[in-house]
């Protein structure tokens, strides 16, 4: 698996090959728009608004940290227009940071319902292709399918999601 440079894979498609998500091309209908968070190893955000697909909005959770020695980088969605996840197309969808460079591992998600104190969710979690690589963050790319929005949540970035913050839970 050859990780990809989150750069140019933003604005690729996605194509699924042997169990692995390779970028290719694809020309964006809009501009695609990067912004960054910190966020520390193993933590939840709050529940946090973000914009919907087709208009709305989408509230989520995300966190990355490691399990039996594999990163991983979790997205849960609480409801709103966050779109279809798990078959392509306009939907949120999450990747881990393995390094300052941000590069990324693509895999299929995992897919389950899961409750917490913000409610019921559901939960996708990417999880890195050998346990060699490192988590240092989650990127949830939202409305992926022609441009849009990425949000790096990071232990390396210095910015604050508190003004999307939809509420402490």
């Amino acid at each position: 698996m050859r990780l990809r440079r989150r750069s140019a894979a933003v604005t690729a498609g996605l194509t699924c090959l042997a169990g692995l998500v390779l970028a290719s091309p694809a020309a964006p209908a809009r501009a695609q728009i990067d912004v960054y968070y910190h966020l520390p190893f193993g933590t939840w955000t709050p529940l946090l608004r973000g914009p919907g697909v087709g208009g709305g909005e989408c509230l989520f959770r995300v966190k990355y940290a490691t399990s039996n020695s594999r990163a991983y980088a979790a997205l849960r969605v609480y409801g709103g227009n966050c779109g279809p996840s798990a078959s392509g197309g306009d939907g949120y969808r999450v990747f881990g940071v393995v390094n300052a460079r941000r590069d990324v591992y693509a895999v299929p998600m995992a897919f389950s319902r899961q409750t917490d104190s913000c409610g019921t969710a559901i939960q996708a979690v990417s999880n890195a292709p050998s346990t060699a690589l490192q988590s240092h963050g989650a990127v949830v790319d939202m409305n992926p399918a022609g441009g849009g929005l990425s949000m790096w949540f990071t232990d390396f970035d210095t910015g604050s999601y508190s003004g999307i913050v939809a509420r402490y839970c």
